[in-house]
Order: structure tokens, then C-alpha cells, then sequence
């Protein structure tokens, strides 16, 4: 069990020991502080037109208080532990757009697709209540498991024992539980059979076994078991904790013993408590491939599958199998928890009729997103980006890679091999500008499993077993088939860019082009010190300390010189290291090689997008010499823009989340640090040397 996991099981227990209601209304007054601001309608109006001492004086102090001190203001951190940044309010616009076409019953009333999401986010807010909770899991464990003693309404005559049917219930919606996990592995396309999970390890998050058994028994009593049956609660609380505990690697033991190709006999012998073929079978017909017999089979750790398959052995054989029943639906019961939303302890929504209007809830729209990425994703095409938009993206990466081959060729303690090694990189990068396109997002769309299943008003926690078991069964028919586009990548709403190295191709997602990042209107300086430098940035990781050891076709350098160039340009960050160090939250990280990158790719990035910007500024005024005024208002609009991007600030577990976790530095010290190592920006804003932003020595790699 994941740390994630752990934490949300604490939580969910927190919730039903206490009874607190959980109020999704602050969601909405986050989302109204982050919109109804607005946006600067021209990044100018932050400029003044002269150079007064005020105006300098504060810019060259603390550019990013210049550029974000109001920003901060009209998103403030409203407790303790709260993070707020522009690709906060960005993913909170997205979301609201979302809820937007979801809520208005009007809008796409013949797409099927978006119906069934609509009814789906309505269960989410309308109807997650411990009645229907209780009722929900209740009657899932009647059809999964034929019921269940402990709660004698659902007890049947035809409760399932057979050890298989009962992992069978639980692998054909997870494909995970304590004995074993399930999955295709694509690279040699066969069967992986993996260890199960372990609930207590190393890396556990819980305090105590008794503050977990607790836990886990207010799960039982709130799905209905009486309280009189909290013996036999313990008694399968105890049985999971010792067949689920990590089974060191055995003195002596030979290396085919770990990992291994083996056949279906082989497997039965290994682990006879399970009939596999038979779990395959079942596991597998929902996919529709047929050939399922004729796979290969991989087993990870196989002395592991072997010990927990002989401990449930003898469990059977003792006729302890109540107990036993009972621990894995209790795993079941804790899977659904852990996966599904809490419920509201005051009840549903006074307007929970199908009819009504569904109000914003920031976590009903990230589970919706999750559900319906494709449909989602086809309507956010279709309402914000053209090909317009994608031919822009393109021409600026484009312009931008010109940029940086140029610069390469300058830098004096480059040998001639590795420059051309790196320009080589850069000329054969690719881009995936925006979108695809809306058929591709109906192909994923199509593939997608959960539409197999009704989603109802009603009852959210059905829907959300039904889409768990989608989801699985998706990842196995990706695998199985090859889908390609795959259902399984990661939808363009999400507002990210990212280099793959793999690919030896950069990723702008859709969801990245807006405010603070593109202005439509937007001129010259200020699209290519927002967007620009993103895309630059990106670049950059291309041919930074981590990417000169693979070649533009994704593979891994042999031999010394990728190790010894990435070497080299690691020793030339040491005084970016030197320099950030100082700067609070950052003084370990600093030193770390992962926030070495990406200071370098935010202060190269930086740079190769400002030379492009200034190249085409000229190239666009047809070498009319242009007023210096207005040439340095629109440098200076290119470095607020780059600053604006960067707006962020957290409070309590965030800011140690950001302070040593991520690998960036948090976003004043990204736009702090990118800005006192350029001459450029101190020329703009006229600071003068030893100044706070126009230090005497600056650092520089290329």
C-alpha cells in the first residue's frame, strides 16, 4: 500500500471515527478568488514609460515582488498547510470550464459520452452519503463474494470459498490484493504475476498497528458489521497482517528464483492454491483477446508467490476459511475506500433530483477528469485551441531551436565533437504542439471501457467500482492489443510541458495555453517571455546534464564521452549552486544533481528564448531603427511576462513539499536566480551593478 494510500485510509478513518462534515464550498471560493480578478488586459498597464527612481528602484530590488506582489495578494493562502500557484489557477480555470459544460443540461445534449460523465459528476455531488455508501458495498459484496455472515441481510446459501473465485473478485477490478498483483508486460508481451502488496514496510506511514486495527475496524462497523462480531474483525485484521508482511530474499537462493519466464505448469506447481488457468480465463475474456493460452508468463520474486501460496494453503487446510473470507473482503472493502471520494456525513444535497443543477466541486471534477479523460478532453479541443494555435507553437519551437543550434556553436569550452553531438540533438528534437487532433481523441474515446457500463445519478460508488474495473481492464487491453492512440496517456487539458527523452521530443500540452502563458493578443515580448521560455526550457533538458547521455534516437550513450560531457556541464552549474544555495528553502537541493538541471534549463531556457524574441523583434521591423524607448518597454515586457508565469507561494506541508521534494526550486528563487544571472534583464530594467537583481558576478554554462 502505497504512502498515498496509507494517508488517505487515515483519513477516511478520521472521517467516520469523528463524523466531521466535509464542505466542498471552499473549492468554489478559491476557484472565485483565482477568476474573478481578471486578467491584465495588456501586460503594459505594469510598465511606466519613463524610468523614475521609484520604478527602478523596485524592480532592481526584488524583481519578483515587482512582478507577483499583487498576484499573491488576490490569491492568498487561505490555512496553514495551502499552496497556490499560476498553474494552480490555470487547472482551476480548466476545471471550471468543465463544470460549466457538465452543469449546463443544455449544452451537447445528443453526445452519449458527455451524458454519461454528466451523470456521473452529478452522483458525486449530489450523492455520497453513508446510507448509500453502506448499501452500495453491500450489495457488491452479495454478487462478488455470495454475501457475507458478518451482516446476516446479505448472508446467502452460496457464499463463495474457492480461494481463486475469492482473489478473482478483487483482481478483476484492481489487479492487485495481498497475494498477488496482475498485469501484461508490453516490452515482451507475456503475463506479469508480481508480489501482492505489503501494508507495513519501511516506508509506512502509519503510527501504530493499533491505530491502523482501529481504523480498519470502524470500516467493518460502518459497512454494517455488528459490533458484536469484533472478535472475528481482529481475528482477520491479525491474518492479513501476517500474510501480507514483506518476505525477505532467502539466503542461497539462486537468481532464476527472482524474476523469470515460466510456463502455466510451472506456475500451478509453484502456487497450486490457485487454478490460473482458470483466473486467466475469467481475468482476461473481458478484453476480448482470445490468445490469452498462448501468452508467456513472467514471475517477479517467485520464492514470494511460493510463501504466501503455501501460508494460505495451510490456512484451507486448518478450515479457517471464514476467517479468511472475511480478511479479502475486507481488502475489498478498504480498496473501494481508498479509491472513492468520503462521503458527506450531513447528507446529500437538498437538490439531488437528476434535474437540478450541479454545483462546483473541486474534487468531484479531478474524479470526473480521471473517469472521462477522452470526452473531456474532445470538448476542451474544440472550445480552446485551433490549428492556428498549434502552427504558432510550432513556429516558436522552430525559432527557438535556430537559437540554440547558434548558441552552441559559441561556446568556447565545448570541443567541436560534443557541439556537434548537441546541435545534432537539437535539429532532430520534435514537438507535440497542443493536441493532436479531435479524431484522436475520439479513437481513445472509443476504446475506453467504462462506457460498457451505465453510470446512475444515484449512486456514486457504484459508478466509481465500475470505473476502476474500467480502467483496468483498459491497461490490459492497451497492452494486449497495442492501441496506438493508447487510452492510457495522459489527456492535453493537463497544463504541463515536458521533454521526453525517450522520444527525443518535447510535450506542450493544450492546458498550458493560457493567461499567464499565452495572451491571444498577447505581443511579441510577452509570448515568447511566457510560452517562449517554456518551450525553451523544455529544449534545454535536451541537452542538459541528465540529457547528453542519450542520442537523438533515445538511446543510452556507450562508452565515456556522454558520461564525461555530462560531467562537465554538472561542474560548470557549481556556481549556480554556489549562488542558490543562499537562497532560502534551497540550500540542500542546491547541490542536488536533478535542481542543478533544472536551474540550468530555466536560466539557458531563459536565454535562448530572449535572443529569439530579439531577433525577430528586428527581423519584424523591417530594420526601421526603432525609438530605444519602446525597444526597452518591450524587453521589459518580456522579462515581467517570464516573472508572471512564475507567480507562486505556500504555506506549512506544501512549502516543505516544495522546499525538498520537488526538484525545482520554489517560484520566487526560479525567477529571482534566472534574472540576476542576465545582462539582458538588468540592461532592461536599468539596475544598476550591485544592485540585489544586478549582482557583479553572474554564472553562466552556455
Amino acid at each position: 500500500m502505497s504512502k498515498q494510500e496509507n494517508k488517505r485510509f487515515v483519513q477516511y478513518g478520521i472521517l467516520i471515527i469523528s463524523s466531521l462534515v466535509i464542505i466542498s464550498g471552499c473549492s468554489f471560493i478559491i476557484y472565485f478568488v483565482l477568476t474573478k480578478t481578471g486578467e491584465p488586459k495588456n501586460l503594459a498597464t505594469y510598465l511606466t514609460n519613463d524610468t523614475t527612481n521609484s520604478t527602478i528602484s523596485s524592480a532592481c530590488h526584488d524583481f519578483y515582488h515587482f512582478a507577483c506582489g499583487e498576484w499573491e495578494k488576490r490569491n492568498p493562502l487561505i490555512s496553514q498547510d495551502a499552496s497556490r500557484t499560476t498553474f494552480d489557477a490555470m487547472r482551476m480555470k480548466t476545471n471550471y470550464y468543465f463544470w460549466k459544460i457538465i452543469a449546463d443540461e443544455s449544452y451537447e445534449i445528443e453526445d452519449s459520452h458527455l451524458q454519461n460523465a454528466r451523470k456521473f459528476y452529478k452522483s458525486c455531488v449530489f450523492n455520497r452519503d453513508l446510507k448509500t455508501t453502506k448499501l452500495t458495498y453491500q450489495l457488491l459484496i452479495r454478487d462478488l463474494f455470495g454475501g457475507w455472515k458478518l451482516i446476516p441481510s446479505i448472508s446467502t446459501d452460496t457464499e463463495v470459498t474457492d480461494l481463486t473465485d475469492l482473489f478473482l473478485s478483487i483482481l478483476s477490478h484492481t489487479g492487485s490484493s495481498h497475494l498477488f498483483s496482475l498485469n501484461i508486460e508490453e516490452k515482451i508481451f507475456a503475463i506479469n504475476i508480481s508480489p501482492g502488496r505489503i501494508v507495513f514496510d519501511s516506508g509506512s506511514e502509519w503510527t501504530s498497528i493499533d491505530e491502523f486495527e482501529v481504523i480498519y475496524n470502524k470500516i467493518a462497523f460502518a459497512m454494517g458489521v455488528p459490533y458484536s462480531k469484533q472478535s472475528e474483525i481482529k481475528d482477520a485484521f491479525l491474518m492479513m497482517i501476517d500474510l501480507s508482511n514483506k518476505i525477505p530474499i532467502p539466503k542461497g537462493i539462486h537468481l532464476s528464483e527472482l524474476n523469470g519466464i515460466i510456463s502455466i505448469e510451472e506456475l500451478q506447481l509453484i502456487c497450486p492454491q490457485i487454478n490460473w488457468d482458470y483466473l486467466f480465463e475469467k481475468l482476461l475474456q473481458e478484453t476480448g483477446y482470445e490468445k490469452y493460452n498462448q501468452l508467456s508468463i513472467i514471475i517477479e520474486k517467485r520464492y514470494q508467490l511460493k510463501y504466501r501460496c503455501e501460508k494460505y494453503g495451510d490456512i484451507m487446510k486448518r478450515g479457517d476459511k471464514g476467517t479468511l473470507r472475511t480478511m479479502i473482503i475486507m481488502e475489498f472493502l478498504v480498496q473501494q475506500v481508498l479509491h472513492a471520494l468520503t462521503f458527506y456525513t450531513n447528507g446529500t444535497d437538498s437538490n439531488s433530483n437528476s434535474s437540478s443543477q450541479p454545483h462546483f466541486d473541486e474534487l468531484c471534477i479531478s474524479q470526473l477528469q480521471n473517469a472521462f479523460p477522452w470526452t473531456l478532453e474532445r470538448h476542451y479541443i474544440r472550445s480552446h485551441v485551433n490549428e492556428t494555435h498549434k502552427t504558432e507553437v510550432i513556429n516558436m519551437f522552430n525559432e527557438i531551436k535556430v537559437t540554440v543550434i547558434d548558441l552552441l556553436s559559441k561556446i568556447d569550452w565545448l570541443n567541436e565533437k560534443d557541439k556537434a553531438f548537441m546541435q545534432d540533438k537539437i535539429s532532430k528534437l520534435s514537438i507535440f504542439a497542443l493536441y493532436s487532433d479531435q479524431k484522436t481523441s475520439q479513437e481513445k474515446e472509443n476504446l475506453s471501457t467504462v462506457f460498457q457500463y451505465p453510470m446512475r445519478v444515484d449512486n456514486y460508488y457504484l459508478n466509481e467500482f465500475y470505473i476502476r474495473k474500467a480502467k483496468y481492464i483498459d491497461t490490459l487491453k492497451t497492452r494486449l492489443f497495442n492501441y496506438n492512440p493508447s487510452p492510457l496517456e495522459s489527456p492535453i487539458f493537463i497544463n504541463r510541458a515536458y521533454y521526453n527523452g525517450r522520444e527525443n521530443r518535447i510535450y506542450v500540452n493544450a492546458g498550458i495555453f493560457q493567461f499567464p502563458f499565452y495572451n491571444e493578443n498577447g505581443s511579441l515580448a510577452s509570448k515568447y517571455g511566457a510560452l517562449g521560455w517554456a518551450i525553451s526550457h523544455e529544449i534545454m533538458h535536451a541537452i542538459g546534464i541528465k540529457g547528453v547521455l542519450v542520442d537523438a534516437s533515445g538511446t543510452r550513450l556507450s562508452g565515456l564521452s556522454g558520461l564525461i560531457l555530462s560531467a562537465e556541464i554538472e561542474t560548470k552549474t557549481s556556481c549556480f549552486s554556489n549562488q542558490y544555495r543562499f537562497y532560502k528553502f534551497t540550500n540542500y537541493k542546491a547541490l542536488q544533481t536533478d535542481t542543478r538541471e533544472e536551474i540550468l534549463a530555466d536560466i539557458d531556457g531563459l536565454k535562448a528564448s530572449y535572443y529569439t524574441y530579439r531577433r525577430l523583434y528586428d527581423k519584424y521591423s523591417n530594420s526601421v531603427k526603432q525609438d530605444s524607448n519602446i525597444s526597452l518597454i518591450s524587453d521589459q515586457l518580456f522579462f515581467l511576462s517570464f516573472a508572471q508565469s512564475m507567480c507562486g507561494h505556500h504555506h506549512g506541508i506544501n512549502l516543505l513539499i516544495h522546499s525538498v521534494i520537488i526538484p525545482h526550486v520554489m517560484e520566487r528563487y526560479r525567477v529571482i536566480g534566472a534574472l540576476v544571472n542576465s545582462k539582458e534583464f538588468a540592461h532592461a530594467y536599468g539596475c544598476p551593478v550591485g544592485s540585489p537583481m544586478n549582482p557583479e558576478t553572474k554564472c553562466a554554462v552556455r
